[in-house]
């Protein structure tokens, strides 16, 4: 039977192989999560910081900061 789909049993071993790879290198040069995380959440507060009392989207800025923290922490 031919499989149909996005992802077949193999798919769940190339993804841990995939997050092992990744996670090593991302730890091997001294990063760690917590590090990104509070880069990124700084230069959130400094953006809110920058618009004052004046009224902003702040849903553009989460979505730069929490996609630059995932890609970060998944590629290094």
């Amino acid at each position: 039977m031919k499989e149909r789909g996005m992802s077949t049993p193999d798919d769940g071993k190339e993804l841990r192989k995939f997050y092992m790879k990744n996670v090593k290198e991302f730890n091997f040069y001294g990063k760690t999560a917590e590090d990104t995380i509070h880069v990124e959440v700084s230069e959130f507060l400094d953006r809110v910081k920058a618009h004052g009392i004046r009224v902003f989207d702040a849903k553009r800025s989460f979505n730069i900061h929490t996609v630059n923290t995932m890609f970060g922490i998944l590629f290094g």
